[in-house]
């Protein structure tokens, strides 16, 4: 994430420089402080980097139309100056956090690790999450580097940019191409939000409008006069609107016959804009469709800051205070060094840290970044000004330093470089055994008479590697067999999620295959908990998508309709299995069985989950999962029966190799091996088996 040249490093007497730019890139930064490491306090904290977006556009666009107009624009000094800028303090975070990975890390952890300062390095940090994204990604609170997903889009902005802008100049089209590119831009994202919320985030092309907007910003402040937007008459030209300084809010003045008109002022521009991004970092979460339409209350509230300009009072009294402008000044680096902070610190834990660890975190990255900019920024800055005789050595030595660290990322993604902790490849190995090829090619042509259908999300794709098992051993012997899942999607219809708008069609349709007549056997099953406890589940049609209390009446009319659902399939003559919520937890996760990561010789742990604590956390649904079985007249299948003792839930087998692949899932090879409880939907032993309900390997599953 890139703040513009606005810096007043070698140059106090320039200008432009406007104070209140810095305040608000701190304002900005300390958002996202927030939002990751206090999220409850900000839960909108996230729009900073919009923010971020709009103000590096309109910076580096001024910076770009001086030099247009001069005659001066080159690309080679363009792209020496976006080194100068990017690349010291980047470069330096992708290397500590190389070393530190190399020292705290599992396997599986550091390749993942090395890819991103790879894709870091190479500005395509963003291309790479995308790639990677999906329900089994790791999350997102443990990718150290996932932060830098705003630098790749707007470093893959810049590289266009310039061409755009010099074409356009060239032509005298400015106008009309940078309003068409920020127009364009946002009906691609506003479409690609509610197509792909991933996509829209993490792809450039769905976010260029907001560094576009800043552009446009630049070129009217530019194409209605000398005047900067701080001045008076610079608002009057861009906007019609007449700006008093530093008089009231605003004025009220007679026209035309006693008409009354109101004059905005600079003030109340900026008051306006500051609560347009106050409302965003309050009102938003981690819930909210974003960026599409609503992605435009930050940027417009930024557009405002800037405009008002720098003799606005709110600009003067809150965002060129001295504090701030500090803050502002280091905001790169800060944005750099904390989220690597936050991100190993959750790791070393296992487990969200302490307020007071995440506190002394914040503050630490505010020294680090300080010190990158004292020591590092500065110096390099003036190093690489235009008349140093040693501009062309620091360029070259920046452009290596940054290529060896990209190289060094690649040697990690590939295994060429082991970390401390490889004598603990079980774990990692365990982390990466998921196995899960897609419905499609989940699905198998049999002999013996009728389907099964395993319907569900992932609690259910996880018992594909023993069904495939089966299907390859009794070859010519078992049935029809059929996978219909979604991940993150309970199989209940007419609700769906947020965050995955498909998931209501998807319920909707699995039941519909279950009456299909050729099946005859159907196992439910799914993250019931998860449903729950989402909180982004809303009943279809509801176009205020109100979040559903599954407490309460709305969570009733849920039940009910998943049993008339069962209870319809059973009619038809369906054999209909309900499964249960499985143990796991924060203790399940290979990742975590291990202490001394960083001090010390590190260890395994056997840990194992008390029965108490399964009961405790999934009592609650497992009874109504079971009310909503009995009232539609069948079975469940609990996991807990054949994975748990009376008293506990072992995550480690006897040899103390890891039976999880995360917190909440089991791994494929122990699947694979273990749950024997379907066999008997899938090769029937006799015609009594077929509708027995797999009884016997229930009993005798996992052994």
């Amino acid at each position: 994430m890139h703040h513009g040249y606005n810096n007043p490093i070698g140059n106090a007497s320039h200008t432009g420089y406007r104070r209140d730019i810095d305040g608000l890139r701190a304002l900005a930064v300390l958002a996202v402080l927030a939002f990751h490491a206090f999220p409850q306090i900000l839960p909108g904290g996230f729009v900073g980097v919009d923010v971020f977006f709009v103000i590096s556009g309109y910076l580096i666009s001024s910076v770009l139309f001086s030099d247009l107009q001069r005659g001066r624009f080159t690309y080679r000094e363009f792209y020496a100056r976006r080194m100068r800028r990017i690349f010291p303090a980047l470069a330096v975070v992708l290397a500590t956090c190389l070393v530190f990975g190399w020292l705290v890390l599992l396997d599986a952890e550091y390749t993942q690790l090395g890819r991103h300062v790879a894709a870091g390095a190479g500005f395509v940090a963003n291309l790479a999450l995308w790639r990677e994204s999906g329900y089994f990604d790791r999350a997102a609170e443990l990718k150290p580097l996932l932060h830098l997903w705003s630098l790749g889009i707007e470093e893959q902005f810049y590289f266009v940019w310039p061409l755009v802008l010099a074409v356009a100049w060239s032509r005298r089209w400015t106008g009309a191409v940078l309003t068409a590119v920020t127009l364009g831009s946002f009906a691609l994202g506003v479409w690609w939000t509610r197509h792909s919320a991933v996509g829209a985030f993490y792809l450039p092309m769905p976010r260029f409008w907001e560094l576009a907007l800043g552009g446009l910003l630049a070129w009217h402040t530019r194409a209605y006069g000398r005047e900067s937007p701080s001045d008076a008459r610079g608002i009057e030209k861009c906007t019609g609107w007449r700006a008093q300084f530093p008089v009231s809010m605003f004025e009220i003045t007679e026209r035309d016959g006693g008409r009354i008109s109101f004059t905005m002022s600079a003030n109340l521009l900026s008051v306006a804009g500051l609560l347009l991004l106050l409302l965003s970092m309050t009102w938003f979460d981690a819930t909210t469709r974003f960026p599409g339409v609503r992605a435009i209350v930050p940027t417009l509230g930024t557009v405002f800051v800037i405009l008002a300009g720098e003799q606005a009072w709110p600009n003067q009294m809150l965002l060129a205070r001295r504090s701030m402008v500090f803050i502002g000044l280091i905001s790169y680096p800060l944005y750099l060094w904390h989220w690597p902070l936050l991100v190993f610190a959750r790791t070393l834990w296992s487990e969200v840290p302490p307020a007071v660890i995440r506190l002394a975190l914040v503050l630490i990255s505010v020294v680090l970044a300080w010190a990158t900019y004292t020591w590092l920024e500065k110096p390099i800055r003036r190093a690489v000004e235009a008349h140093n005789p040693k501009r062309t050595f620091m360029l070259v030595a920046l452009a290596s330093f940054m290529m060896l660290t990209g190289f060094f990322g690649v040697a990690v993604k590939k295994g060429y470089i082991p970390v401390r902790l490889h004598t603990l490849s079980s774990l990692s190995e365990a982390a990466l055994d998921w196995d899960y090829p897609g419905n499609d090619k989940a699905q198998w042509k049999g002999t013996q008479e009728g389907t099964v259908l395993f319907f569900g999300d992932s609690y259910i794709e996880q018992y594909f590697p023993r069904i495939r098992w089966l299907v390859e051993h009794h070859a010519g012997t078992h049935r029809t067999v059929r996978f219909y899942t979604e991940e993150g999607c309970a199989p209940v219809p007419g609700i769906t999620r947020k965050s995955t708008r498909m998931c209501g069609a998807f319920a909707s349709n699995g039941f519909r295959l279950a009456q299909q007549e050729n099946v005859v056997q159907v196992i439910v099953g799914g993250s019931w908990l998860g449903m729950v406890n989402r909180g982004d589940y809303f009943f279809e049609g509801d176009p205020q998508e109100h979040v559903i209390d599954f407490n309460g009446r709305e969570g009733v009319q849920v039940f009910s309709r998943l049993t008339e659902e069962l209870a319809q399939l059973k009619a038809m003559g369906k054999r209909v299995q309900l499964v249960l919520n499985p143990p796991g937890g924060k203790m399940a996760d290979p990742t975590n069985l291990i202490t001394n990561r960083v001090v010390a010789a590190p260890r395994l742990i056997f840990r194992s989950i008390p029965m108490q604590e399964h009961v405790a956390t999934t009592g609650v649904i497992n009874a109504k999962m079971r009310a909503v079985a009995a009232q539609a007249g069948i079975p469940v299948l609990d996991p807990a029966e054949w994975m748990c003792s009376a008293l506990e839930c072992p995550v480690t087998d006897a040899t103390g190799i890891p039976i999880f692949y995360n917190s909440t899932h089991l791994r494929a090879s122990y699947v694979e091996k273990n749950i024997r409880v379907f066999d008997d939907f899938v090769v029937p032993r006799s015609k009594g088996a077929i509708f027995g309900g797999g009884t016997a390997n229930l009993i005798a599953g996992g052994q």
